[in-house]
């Protein structure tokens, strides 16, 4: 949290009071100069110079299309809000009827957030282990979980990013498996779900 809130902090200075970031950025490096040397320290004092003039200059860009940006702003919410919201709708697929959509949604970003901050190898079950402790309380029997993982790893898995790559879906690829090619998640379901 607070390396994000630094970031955007630091981002928001170069974006609007830029010649103060760069002298800041100057200060910043004297001490830094102890510790590589007077040479390493003005090399790198440079490279960041550089990243500094070029995020101010796109900023400079992003300054005139504010409509743009409030436009881009609107649709990231609405498909950020759609994608924590999928869970939610697993679950009342699965017939549970008393949850609270903005709880379901809060669970799902800390579920992300948890999988992001710890570094889990791929395919170890981080994911459905934070999914099955974060909505225990949430399911009335054991199936429900099992179910709404499958459903949920299933719905990434055919559709991944495409399925919120901006409204440009394209139809999931076939999956290969013993039971032959399965296009979509009713082609696994038992029949009636």
């Amino acid at each position: 949290m607070i390396i994000h809130v630094t970031v955007i902090v630091g981002l928001l200075l170069v974006m609007y009071y830029y010649r103060f970031t760069r002298k800041l950025l100057h200060w910043a490096m004297k001490p830094v100069g102890w510790f590589m040397g007077a040479e390493r320290r003005d090399v790198k004092e440079l490279e960041w110079v550089a990243k500094i003039d070029t995020f101010y200059a796109e900023s400079l860009q992003l300054k005139q299309a504010k409509r743009k940006v409030i436009w881009a702003s609107i649709l990231t919410m609405v498909e950020l809000l759609m994608y924590y919201s999928v869970p939610y709708f697993v679950l009342l697929s699965l017939h549970v009827s008393d949850v609270n959509i903005i709880e379901v949604m809060a669970l799902h970003v800390m579920i992300v957030i948890i999988t992001s901050i710890f570094p889990v190898p791929g395919g170890s079950g981080g994911a459905e282990y934070s999914f099955k402790t974060i909505f225990f309380d949430v399911y009335r029997q054991p199936c429900h979980y099992g179910a709404s993982d499958v459903a949920l790893a299933l719905l990434n898995q055919l559709f991944g990013d495409d399925l919120w790559d901006g409204g440009n879906c394209r139809s999931a690829p076939a999956v290969s498996s013993a039971y032959g090619k399965i296009t979509k998640v009713s082609d696994i379901l038992p029949h009636g779900w």
